[in-house]
């Protein structure tokens, strides 16, 4: 993986990975910081559902590519 380089990875590929896990990362932090936001302005806390795999999908990402050396 550290001879990998940027240009060598499919954009279709980046797509299935945002939509199976870095979505899935990035969510438990969003719901403690709006949590974290609404006790801080002291409004209800909002209520978000459970998101599954295949819930949230993302088909139009624009992968945009640094200058690299070939």
């Amino acid at each position: 993986m550290k001879d990998l380089n940027e240009s060598d990875v499919d954009d279709a590929v980046l797509t299935e990975f945002f939509n199976k896990v870095a979505f899935f990362l990035v969510y438990p932090y969003f719901r403690a910081t709006l949590t974290q936001m609404a006790g801080n302005m002291e409004v209800p806390i909002p209520v978000l559902p459970v998101v599954q795999q295949g819930d949230a999908a993302f088909s139009d990402i624009e992968v945009k590519r640094p200058e690299t050396k070939k």
